[in-house]
């Protein structure tokens, strides 16, 4: 499965999940999104320095 796919899946999880859950675990969702975003980034950067 491609990154582009993968993305495209997780989004649409993401966006079911939101239209079912109180505005409390919509907060918490959106906390692990930006903690893995970060993790992300760190990882994509240090491979891109490494290079």
């Amino acid at each position: 499965m491609t990154k582009e796919k993968k993305l495209a899946q997780i989004k649409s999880l993401i966006s079911d999940f939101a239209n079912e859950v109180s505005e409390n675990e919509l907060s918490v969702l959106l906390e692990i999104a930006a903690l893995a975003n970060t993790e992300y980034n760190q990882k994509l950067f240090s491979h891109v320095n490494d290079e």
